[in-house]
Order: structure tokens, then C-alpha cells, then sequence
């Protein structure tokens, strides 16, 4: 668990496309000075198991803080290979979303999340989600969402 911390991480907010995180985080200038720091970090949610039939690796949710524009959540995929840890894939869970739980379960990786209603202000997401994501073909698929009841 302790590699996925110094671990290089894709990235849309670089212009490499990736990250590199010593201890658990990345931090740089913008761009544009005036929009500040894009910080990047590991959160508290990752989990080492089998991803398929084939694989087994991590996943782990980055958080990203990109100056004022937002604070965006990545679910990755992370396998051991002769080079290190490689970040085959990731996929976005949305902007200032709240993480509740995340999990590793018959090879289905399932997070519970709050996410943004249709007139959710930015700051306050009311909606509890369950998503379910297959690690296939070294890509990250959907494959349902489903509404929490309160």
C-alpha cells in the first residue's frame, strides 16, 4: 500500500498527462499564476485485490484541487509491472463529490458517493450513489448506478 504513495498517477491537468506523488501527494504552480496550486493527492481509499480473472492490483481514489476550478476525484487502476507500479487507467467521479466508501468485491469495485442533484450548488452534493465499476481489457467501465435511500 505504501508504493501507491510515490506512484506516478494520470493527470488532466498537466501537460505530461501525469503526475508523480511523493508521499501521497503533488503539488505545482498553475499555469496561470493567478489560478494558484494544482495539488494532487492520494486519499485514504484504496484497496489491493483480484480486478478480473486474469489481474490483481490496487485501485485508489486521487483527489485533485486544480487552483479554483474545482476539486476532482479520479478512481485508478493501478497493476505491478517489470518497470514498477503503472496507472493503467482512470476514470472521473465528478467535482467536489463526497466519498463515502469504496470497495473490492467479486471483482467489481463499488463506491458509495454523494454527487451533485441538477441544482446542487457546487459546494453541496445531495444525491447518495452507488457505482459499480469492471476493470476490463485494461480500461475501467460503468456498470451500473445505483440511487442510496436516506
Amino acid at each position: 500500500m505504501n508504493e501507491l504513495e510515490n506512484a506516478v498517477y494520470q493527470s488532466s491537468f498537466t501537460d505530461s498527462g501525469y503526475v508523480r506523488l511523493v508521499r501521497g501527494a503533488y503539488r505545482a504552480q498553475m499555469d496561470d499564476p493567478e489560478a494558484g496550486q494544482l495539488i494532487v493527492t492520494l486519499t485514504k481509499f484504496r484497496l489491493i485485490g483480484r480486478l478480473n480473472k486474469k489481474q490483481e492490483g490496487a485501485v485508489a481514489i486521487i483527489r485533485t484541487a486544480a487552483g479554483s476550478s474545482g476539486i476532482f476525484f479520479d478512481l485508478a487502476v493501478v497493476l505491478k509491472t517489470d518497470h514498477g507500479l503503472d496507472n493503467v487507467c482512470s476514470v472521473g467521479l465528478g467535482d467536489r463529490v463526497r466519498i463515502k466508501s469504496m470497495s473490492l468485491d467479486d471483482e467489481r469495485i463499488v463506491v458509495q458517493m454523494t454527487v451533485h442533484a441538477r441544482y446542487d450548488p457546487p459546494c453541496c452534493p445531495t444525491v447518495d450513489v452507488e457505482s459499480t465499476y469492471l476493470f476490463r481489457n485494461d480500461r475501467l467501465e460503468l456498470a451500473k448506478t445505483e440511487l442510496l435511500q436516506k
